[in-house]
């Protein structure tokens, strides 16, 4: 895996079998003038299936105006349709599973980015991610989705089991939510409506509503 630059003499080769040297890396690489932390490390590998996009940042809440953000984040852009032999979709899934089980995020998702721009993004009169307010609501519900501790206590156990169990399955402390095939989001309406109906609409971004009355966790820390 290389670290990645615009520039090739500033690009790095990292081993990932070396334990700790993938922490140390991005340590390194956004480490600020002050002595914390704050940036984004874009990481490729050199088949070329995915980048990785690692973003770090020693506030965990940020605001952005009256906009409140979980600035830490990891991004896995897959550009082929198999990934170390397996199909795309199913590997974003298992990767999913296992890096939220082993560093419980708040929140994540598996979506193409048609499903992301049409659930999230203002193109008009400028380009904006509308629904990235982690202090309202969820950005949507997309394809793929885990919810952390916060959200699963938020949502309340009797709602997260009145789900299909073929749906949701523990990951963690937290669960994956499965409605629809990535690849195939936009002919799962009404599995989309059945999940939003059972968690409760009032935790995700509506842009056809988005001046309704919201819930979300406290973050503050």
């Amino acid at each position: 895996m290389t670290v990645w630059d615009s520039s090739p003499t500033h690009r790095k080769d990292i081993d990932l079998a070396l334990p700790g040297h993938l922490g140390k890396e991005l340590e390194s690489q956004t480490r600020s003038l002050e002595g914390g932390h704050v940036g984004m490390v874009e990481l490729r590998v050199r088949n070329r299936e995915f980048i990785m996009i690692v973003g770090i940042d020693d506030d965990v809440v940020a605001r952005i105006g009256d906009r409140q953000l979980l600035p830490n984040d990891l991004s896995l852009q897959i550009l082929r349709k198999t990934v170390d032999g397996k199909p795309a979709e199913q590997f974003a899934y298992d990767f999913l599973k296992e890096a939220c089980t082993r560093t419980s995020p708040a929140w994540g998702a598996i979506y193409r980015q048609s499903e992301y721009d049409f659930k999230v993004m203002q193109q008009t009169p400028s380009v904006e991610a509308i629904g990235r307010d982690f202090g309202r609501f969820l950005p949507g519900l997309f394809a793929v989705n885990y919810f952390g501790e916060r959200y699963v206590t938020l949502f309340g156990d009797r709602r997260i089991a009145q789900l299909k169990p073929q749906v949701v399955e523990p990951a963690g402390s937290g669960v994956v939510v499965s409605v629809a095939s990535p690849g195939n989001w936009q002919a799962a309406e009404s599995s989309y409506a059945e999940v939003l109906d059972t968690l409760g609409r009032e935790h995700f971004f509506d842009r056809d509503n988005d001046t309704r009355m919201t819930v979300a966790p406290t973050f503050d820390s």
